[in-house]
C-alpha cells in the first residue's frame, strides 16, 4: 500500500512538470536613464486654489540602459500640480513602454511626487520621483513581473516652448516567467 501512494506521487509529479508547471527565474535588476523631451501636454486650471493645473502629458525618447543597450521610451500620464511663487508640488502618474532593437518591450505602470527642491529659484525645473511595476512583457522580457522606482529631474523648464524635457534614472527588479 505504501509502495503505491509513492508511485502515485511520483507520477502526479511527472504529470505536472510535463504540462508545463510554470518557472520563476531568479530576480534580475535592471538600471536605466530615460531621457525624454515632452511631445505633448494638455493642460487645465482648476478652480479650487491658486496655482492649481491639471494635465495629461506624452514624452518620447530614448532609454539607455547601465549595459550600454539602449530601447525607444515611450509614455502617457497625467499630473495634478499647485504652482506657488515658491515652487510647485503635486502628484504624477502614468504608463511606460520600453522598445528594444530586437523587438522585445516592457511595459509598465508608474506613480509619485512632483516638487521643487526647497530654496529652488525661477525658472522652476521640477523633480520626479516614485515608484511602478511591470504590467508586460513581450520576446525576451515575456512573463516579467516585479517593481521599479525612479528619481530625476526636468532640464528645461515647463513653459510653452520646452514643456518640460526630464531626465529620469530607474532601477527595476525583476523576474521572468518561464
Amino acid at each position: 500500500m505504501m509502495m503505491t501512494k509513492i508511485n502515485l506521487l511520483g507520477i502526479l509529479t511527472a504529470l505536472l512538470i510535463s504540462i508545463g508547471a510554470t518557472t520563476v527565474q531568479a530576480e534580475t535588476t535592471m538600471k536605466w536613464k530615460e531621457i525624454s523631451p515632452v511631445v505633448d501636454v494638455f493642460v487645465r486650471k482648476f478652480p479650487d486654489r491658486e496655482g492649481h493645473v491639471i494635465g495629461v502629458y506624452e514624452r518620447r525618447g530614448v532609454a539607455i540602459l547601465e549595459d550600454g543597450t539602449t530601447a525607444a521610451f515611450y509614455t502617457i500620464g497625467t499630473f495634478d500640480v499647485t504652482m506657488t511663487a515658491a515652487g510647485m508640488q503635486g502628484i504624477h502618474g502614468g504608463r511606460a513602454q520600453l522598445i528594444f532593437k530586437d523587438g522585445s518591450e516592457i511595459f509598465y505602470q508608474y506613480g509619485g511626487d512632483e516638487y521643487t527642491e526647497k530654496d529652488a529659484k525661477p525658472p522652476f525645473l521640477p523633480r520626479v520621483t516614485g515608484t511602478g511595476h511591470y504590467t508586460k512583457g513581450t520576446g525576451r522580457f515575456e512573463g516579467i513581473t516585479g517593481k521599479l522606482s525612479y528619481d530625476g529631474g526636468y532640464i528645461t523648464p515647463v513653459n510653452d516652448q520646452t514643456k518640460g524635457d526630464a531626465v529620469i534614472e530607474s532601477v527595476g527588479h525583476y523576474s521572468l516567467a518561464k
